[in-house]
């Protein structure tokens, strides 16, 4: 298991560093990137395969900066129980 926060600081944005996406330290490879590979099925080590420079903390940590975008977005949408009682939340 991985500490959301140590995760966190495995991504960096800069305005200086490619456009300002938002990447993995030391790379050029974009968090987008890992998402949009995750969404299609890929599973953590076919992206390794892919982008050898990643480890399987960064495509651990492109979720959780994924987890941190949406986190202010979602809250108040759940309560103590977890998502069973969620309120819907319109991805619109």
């Amino acid at each position: 298991m991985f500490d959301h926060d140590t995760l966190l600081k495995r991504i960096t944005v800069d305005a200086n560093t490619c456009a300002g996406a938002a990447v993995f330290r030391n790379t050029r490879t974009f968090v987008a990137t890992v998402l949009a590979s995750l969404a299609d099925g890929m599973t953590a080590d076919e992206i390794i395969d892919h982008f050898p420079q990643l480890k399987k903390e960064d495509v651990a940590a492109a979720v959780a900066y994924a987890i941190h975008l949406i986190g202010d977005k979602l809250s108040g949408h759940f309560d103590e129980t977890g998502w069973e009682n969620a309120k819907e939340y319109p991805l619109a």
